[in-house]
């Protein structure tokens, strides 16, 4: 059995003339060094957009664990 723990949020520009905001939605790690995950939303000037989103304690860590992670989403099943 597997059990997750999620957190989502959401992100919106400070400035009333920029229309960016969005939605993040994260899973933790088992042990909880990190978190991987998505978010979605809307630029100041186009369509909306998606990508991958991480939270780690430091840059190399989320830098090393996102390109895990990208490693995984890339290999054929």
């Amino acid at each position: 059995m597997y059990i997750y723990v999620v957190s989502m949020g959401h992100y919106a520009a400070s400035d009333g003339n920029v229309r960016s905001k969005g939605t993040v939605f994260f899973v933790l790690h088992a042990q909880g060094k990190h978190a991987h995950g998505r978010r979605v939303g809307l630029p100041y000037d186009g369509p909306a957009v998606s990508g991958h989103a991480m939270l780690a304690r430091d840059e190399e860590q989320a830098k090393a664990v996102m390109n895990r992670f990208l490693d995984r989403a890339e290999a054929p099943a």
